[in-house]
Formats: structure tokens, sequence, C-alpha cells
């Protein structure tokens, strides 16, 4: 089993997820700085690494060998990662990569994409909402676990056995009124309908706090000393326009005069949220970072049901009719909710 204690310091707690730019230093110096680097960028990932490994594999065990040996490989290789390129799209590939080369049994002459900015250039671009859909539809696959042939075979067997029992005990039958049946079938179904509502609650609560944890993650990282937007600017003429060919949707930036006060544009990065292609705007409001993540209005109340706070961290979501935005940020609520505001007046 996978225990952090026993591994080398750069292979600890890692929490998810974006594809983001992190730049590595030009040169890399001794091991330790080296090391340290490496760290600073590949920390905040462990927790998506390990969720997108346990889609893959469908198993703990596997999951985290997977991940330790996409952690020891992206170490070694890491004098091959570009300054001012995709550090997490770098190093999923290498989850990719592992995982495909143990599940073949084909060793992979050299990594595909590995040191190819994918942003760059249309076939870049392709890549990445290739990866998009490899995520989107490795996490539908993970929700569905077929029952292993062992328990068909109990229950056939449990099913087999039923009239020998019922022929050797020979009890007399016992004559049941549809008056003294119909309570005990309302009863049945409403434990079958408490039941379900119960599942269905779990499994959305689950899916709503996993993906909070998954945008406070990707907002946190955002803080990091080493992690720097893709694009730099103030000017939404710049920003918007560089999304251009790289996102399935198209967006809207408010004019600077329409912005809440003391609130500035800083830059943004292409990132996932729910396993969809998104948008990550970074603004400034007081001094304090924010994150505002748009992405392709989706059916369901994943997104809608997100908490309003997490961490001690603002959550608000909103809709458009064809945009969801999700702002996260430690600012005061209500500033946060104005420049929310904003974005969706000027779409």
């Amino acid at each position: 089993m996978f225990n952090s204690q026993h591994l080398p310091v750069y292979a600890v707690s890692l929490h998810p997820l974006h594809l983001r730019q992190t730049e590595a230093p030009r040169t890399m110096p001794p091991t330790i700085s080296r090391s340290a680097t490496f760290e600073e960028l590949a920390l905040p990932l462990f927790a998506s690494l390990y969720n997108h490994a346990h889609w893959l594999t469908h198993n703990q065990s596997e999951a985290e060998d997977l991940v330790q040996e996409t952690f020891s490989k992206a170490l070694r290789a890491f004098d091959s990662f570009q300054p001012g390129t995709n550090f997490k799209a770098w190093i999923f590939r290498i989850l990719c990569n592992t995982f495909l080369t143990s599940r073949t049994g084909i060793a992979t002459s050299r990594t595909v994409f590995l040191e190819q900015y994918l942003t760059g250039c249309h076939a870049c671009t392709m890549g990445v909402r290739s990866a998009t859909q490899l995520k989107a539809a490795t996490a539908r696959a993970g929700h569905r676990f077929a029952p292993p042939p062992e328990a068909l075979a109990r229950l056939t067997a449990h099913l087999h056995s039923q009239p020998q029992a019922e022929t050797r005990t020979k009890k007399p039958a016992r004559i049941y009124s549809m008056t003294s049946l119909r309570p005990l079938a309302w009863a049945a179904l409403a434990a079958a309908i408490l039941l379900t509502v119960s599942l269905l609650g779990w499994r959305q609560l689950h899916q709503t706090n996993a993906l909070a944890a998954e945008l406070l993650d990707q907002h946190l990282a955002s803080l990091s000393s080493g992690a720097t937007p893709q694009v730099i600017s103030t000017d939404r003429h710049t920003v918007k326009p560089w999304f251009q060919g790289r996102l399935p949707f198209s967006f809207n930036l408010p004019d600077p005069a329409a912005l809440p006060p003391d609130t500035t544009l800083k830059g943004a990065d292409l990132t996932y949220i729910n396993g969809q292609p998104a948008a990550l705007l970074l603004f400034n409001i007081h001094k304090h970072e924010v994150s505002i993540f748009l992405t392709q209005r989706a059916p369901g109340p994943i997104l809608t049901a997100l908490p309003s706070t997490r961490s001690g961290f603002a959550i608000p979501s909103t809709t458009t009719p064809d945009l969801l935005i999700v702002a996260v940020s430690d600012v005061n609520p209500a500033d946060l909710d104005l420049l929310v505001a904003a974005l969706v007046r000027a779409q």
C-alpha cells in the first residue's frame, strides 16, 4: 500500500488539478534545488493524479503504484521539461503513458508530446482536447462497477437451493388476505424510495464535495510562487482572443470600468473543471487573489449544488444561458459576488 512516510519528499501529498502552466528554472542546478523545484510544481497535483489513476485502474493499490511510478519518472525526466510550458499537462501525459505501457506491455521509445508546447499550434490544441475527452470518459467509466462473476454464481446457487429447502421443511402454507398484504407492500415501496433518494443524495454530495475540493486546489495552486499564468495581461482584448481555438466555446470579459472598485484582471490559464475544458481567469480584488472558472453549461445539479464555502474560501457559482461561472477566493464574499455579477452582465 502507498505510504507517504516512506517516500522521498517529492512524492508526499499533492492536490489537483487544472491544465496550468508553471515555469521551471531555465537551468536545473544541483540535485537538492532541482528536487525542491519539482516539489513546488508537483505537490499541488497529487490528489488530481491519484483520482485520475483510480479512474484508469479502478483499484486503490494499483492507483497508488501508478502515481508513485509517475513521480519517479517525472523527477528523472525533469531536466527535459521546458520552462514556460504546461507542467500539469506534462506530468499527466507521463501518467497516461505509464498506464498504457503497463497495460500493453509495449515499451515506448519516446514519450508523445512530452516536450511539445501543447498550446502553441493547432495539433497541440487537438492534443489537449483529446486529453480532455480521455479524462471525461475515464471519469464516467469510474462510476460503473460490474459485479464479479463469483457474486453471480453465489446468487444463482442460493436461488436454486430455495425450492429444495422449502420442500424439506414442508411448512403449511399461510394464507394472506389482500388487506394484510397492503400495508407491507406500501412499507416496502416507501423503504425502496427512501433508499433510492438516499443513494442519489449521497452520490450528488460526494460529487459536489470532490468538485469543490478540485476548484479550491486549483485556486491554491495558482497562488504558488512557481505558478505563472499562460497569458499575463490586464487587457481583456489580449486575454479573450488567446482562448480562440483552445476552447469549444466563447465568452466575454467586462470593460475595466464595469468591474467592481479595486478589481484588476491579472491573466488567464487553460484548465479543466469536472472533466471539461474551462477558462481560468485570474483577478485581484483589494490585493486578494481571485480565480474565476468559466465552462460550458451542462444539465444536471452537480455544479449548481456546489457549497458556498470550503475551508474558509468563498465558492459562489452562477449560470448564463450558455456558461457556468464559478469563483474561488478568500476575499469578502460581497466583493466576490460583485465581480461574478459583472461577468454575468458581460455575456
